[in-house]
């Protein structure tokens, strides 16, 4: 067959093969094999095909004149002269046939004396080949009477019209199928016996048989004739992405159930031109696309490959370029880091697909990609009940606990709060400082709702978060739910806890209200930051600002005597609000130590901040981020932890550096060895500043200074009274800032969360408040907080690096950074 290809003229044709059992064995000479007498003329060919010996273009055709038809088909192998006819029942595209013309002066010029037998031309053949070509059959479709014979004896002209007559006699004999049409149907190929026409579509019952399938491949995005696709929105997002590779724009003209057509969008835009521009001829682009009954998919009908206009695009936007376009360009992104920026959007759509990308529809395609990735709401609250119960079985000690509305049934339940906490970070905690800090913070999703956390901090000064919950909004009931549940799930046994948080009524009712919050089994402190800021909004003054700061952080009685008398005196009005908060609750020298010296709940804010791409996520993708990121952050600071070389964990030791440094310039004299006292003169700087006097009680762990009863961390101070005792340093740091406890703080062990087809489904169901659905409008939701004067920098507070806090250099500039 390849050989009878090549040795045509060259035209597109699509071949079809059947292989077939032959009843007898073929007789094998040399290198031809005869046929079987019961094959049909298209088995012949291909056998006829098989002889190297075949007719040649240059070869002698003559054929001698007392030979019949039946004679050349009952002696010696006939040599074939093809002529490549196409069955009038095979489906097949005009292109495809445009060849024939030139075939058919081929054969004249090369075949002058040929014999047509259904459909194929006989020439003489050698006499060296004495197998019968074929026999006649009453099954054969070429089935005609054996008697008539031609006689070619006579001149060329009348054996040309012979030779004519016999050609349209054989092709009058053709069988027709049950519609009238004509249909070429050997025996031995089956399948060709119900090829139908070219426009019937709907009457083929394997299709796979007649064509090559070729399915649309979102890889190489490699558009063509007769290409399907699995859905209309398949076959849109193929064009969109197909145009914007070819810099071009389209507009849908019609677009219904079953046929979708798209024209070039100049096409439109070419009425709105001058007279001198229409005389160019209007784009020729277009693509039609049906929907088969016969397979269910879209398959192209009509396709133009290229544009023949210049395109109207003014600048480097596409319109083709839609925010579903960009959702499925970045929903790789978005599985891996839910918090992708929008600006981060913007830059790789550029990058990618060379072309410019506004906020708004980069910020739309990221909301359609977190749907994609992650599902809607509805779907995410159905699949919670599921996911919270693997999740508890696959990590030792995770807790999950509900609170339902008061319309609930025992299978139906509507959802109001959850809390989760996992079982590592419980044995984190009670491992830490007594010390929490809670806050709540904003969902930016399509749930309206709060996300209230609890933080703590590690040996090393870093956030551990320690328990979460979603819920309606913060109230004294939010609250107090959420403070019962830490209480009996996370806290336990453990006494006393300093809570701090900002002035919240919520808050404040649940310390005040509830026995296991009361002192002395915890302590509520406020967030120094948030009195202020209060304090700010009534009153009014930058130097007002710095007094109040300055109260809450003094550690030394005297210093905040000093700066009491200068607030009441300048500010007696706002001293009046600033009574009426209990003294103890926002400073450091009223504290009594329960707070461990840390001011403010910036910590808890800071991990809000971690997880603000988390907010904008459904409620079981936000449970499962916040998993995910306390997985990372643990496998994080144990690496840390077992590479640490250091006596100290970083943080620590960066500080006792700082103390041991400065305790070099200090004078230590001793008053009583034996009870530990002792007074230290401290060194004076260039400044002017030192030469202060602070009495150290080395036993009883305490400096007048404040810093070692405050940070349990030995001041300069007290290190320069162990250099004179030349005693052991481990007594003087506490346990919680040691590098074995910080290694057991991050020793617990996470488990991956099994395949969602192994979840076992309980035995109620969980729905949305549909109230607390909320409509947003139209642009981007505020993601961050909104400034106001907290995030105010003093001018005249000198800038610090915020690696070391120190003043002088900044972060990428950091000497402690490098060491």
């Amino acid at each position: 067959m390849y050989d009878v290809w090549n040795e045509i003229v060259p035209y597109i044709a699509e071949l079809y093969i059947e292989k077939e059992e032959i009843g007898q064995n073929p007789r094998v000479t040399g290198t031809f094999i005869s046929p079987n007498t019961n094959c049909g003329p298209m088995m012949s060919l291909v056998h006829a095909c098989m002889d190297p010996t075949r007719f040649r273009p240059n070869f002698s055709t003559a054929v001698p004149e007392t030979t019949s038809v039946s004679q050349m088909a009952q002696g010696d192998c006939v040599r074939d002269s093809l002529e490549p006819r196409l069955p009038s029942g095979l489906r097949t595209d005009v292109e495809y046939v445009q060849g024939l013309d030139s075939i058919q002066s081929f054969r004249d010029r090369e075949s002058p004396e040929h014999v047509g037998s259904y459909g194929l031309d006989f020439t003489a053949s050698p006499s060296h080949c004495n197998s019968p070509l074929f026999q006649s059959s009453e099954h054969d479709v070429e089935d005609v009477e054996e008697s008539e014979s031609v006689d070619v004896s006579g001149s060329d002209s009348d054996g040309e019209n012979e030779q004519r007559g016999v050609h349209q006699n054989l092709e009058n004999h053709q069988p027709f199928d049950a519609s009238g049409n004509l249909s070429y149907a050997p025996r031995g190929l089956k399948f060709f016996c119900n090829l139908g026409n070219i426009d019937d579509d709907e009457h083929l019952t394997d299709e796979s048989e007649l064509e090559r399938i070729v399915t649309f491949s979102e890889e190489n995005n490699n558009i063509r004739m007769h290409m399907r696709f699995e859905s209309k929105q398949q076959l849109s997002r193929a064009i969109r992405l197909w145009s914007i590779n070819n810099n071009r724009e389209f507009r849908v003209v019609e677009s219904k159930r079953n046929t979708w057509v798209a024209k070039c969008k100049s096409a439109f835009e070419r009425s709105f031109t001058t007279a001198a521009d229409s005389s160019e001829p209007p784009c020729d682009w277009c693509v039609r696309a049906v929907k088969k009954k016969t397979h269910g998919l879209w398959q192209i009908t009509k396709w133009v490959n290229d544009h023949n206009c210049l395109g109207e695009l003014i600048s480097n936007s596409n319109a083709s370029l839609t925010s579903s376009i960009i959702a499925r360009h970045i929903v790789h992104s978005i599985e891996d880091d839910p918090g992708y920026k929008v600006k981060s959007i913007v830059s790789d759509v550029k990058e990618v697909l060379k072309v410019d990308v506004s906020y708004k529809k980069a910020w739309y395609g990221r909301c359609k990609a977190i749907e994609l990735v992650f599902g809607s709401w509805d779907a995410n609250f159905a699949d919670l009940p599921r996911y919270v119960d693997a999740l508890m079985k696959s990590n030792h000690g995770t807790v999950i606990r509900w609170l339902h509305h008061s319309d609930s049934t025992d299978h139906v339940k509507t959802f109001k709060y959850v809390f989760w906490a996992f079982g590592p970070a419980i044995d984190a905690f009670h491992m830490c400082r007594p010390v929490i800090c809670v806050d709540g913070t904003h969902l930016r999703g399509e749930y309206k709702g709060k996300l209230l956390v609890a933080v703590t901090q590690d040996a090393n000064n870093r956030i551990i978060p320690i328990a979460y919950a979603i819920v309606d909004k913060e109230t004294i009931s939010s609250w107090s739910w959420f403070m019962e549940q830490f209480r009996y799930n996370v806290a336990r046994d453990r006494c006393p806890i300093c809570v701090i948080s900002d002035r919240h009524h919520g808050i404040i009712h649940s310390m005040t209200h509830f026995d296991y919050w009361q002192e002395p089994l915890a302590f509520h402190r406020f967030c120094l930051r948030h009195v202020r800021s209060n304090l700010m909004t009534h009153f009014k003054g930058l130097h007002l600002r710095r007094l109040c700061w300055a109260m809450g952080r003094a550690r030394q009685l005297r210093k905040w005597r000093a700066f009491k008398r200068e607030f009441r005196s300048t500010f007696p009005d706002a001293w009046t609000y600033l009574s009426n908060i209990e003294i103890e609750k926002w400073c450091l020298t009223h504290d009594g130590d329960h707070r461990w010296g840390i001011l403010t709940t910036n910590i808890s804010e800071s991990w809000n901040n971690v997880l603000r791409g988390a907010r904008h996520l459904p409620i079981r993708a936000c449970i499962d981020l916040t998993f995910h990121r306390t997985v990372e952050l643990f496998k994080k600071r144990t690496e840390e932890a077992r590479h640490c070389r250091n006596p100290f964990p970083p943080k620590i030791w960066r500080k006792f550096k700082n103390s041991d440094q400065k305790a070099g310039s200090h004078r230590v004299v001793e008053f009583d060895f034996s009870s530990g006292v002792y007074k230290v003169v401290t060194g004076r700087r260039v400044d002017g500043k030192g030469g202060n006097t602070q009495t150290v009680k080395y036993f009883e762990k305490t400096c007048s200074c404040g810093k070692w009863q405050c940070y349990r961390l030995p001041c300069s101070h007290v290190l320069a009274v162990f250099r004179h005792r030349k005693d052991n340093l481990g007594s003087l740091v506490d346990p919680q800032f040691t590098k074995r406890r910080w290694a057991v703080q991050y020793s617990g062990k996470f488990t991956p969360m099994p395949h969602r087809d192994t979840w076992l489904q309980p035995d109620w169901e969980l729905q949305a408040d549909r109230s607390k659905y909320v409509a947003r409008w139209a642009g981007r939701v505020r993601a961050r907080r909104i400034r106001n004067e907290m995030d105010e920098r003093d001018p005249e507070e000198p800038r610090r690096c915020t690696n070391c806090h120190q003043s002088g250099h900044n972060r990428r500039n950091c000497p402690n950074l490098r060491a």
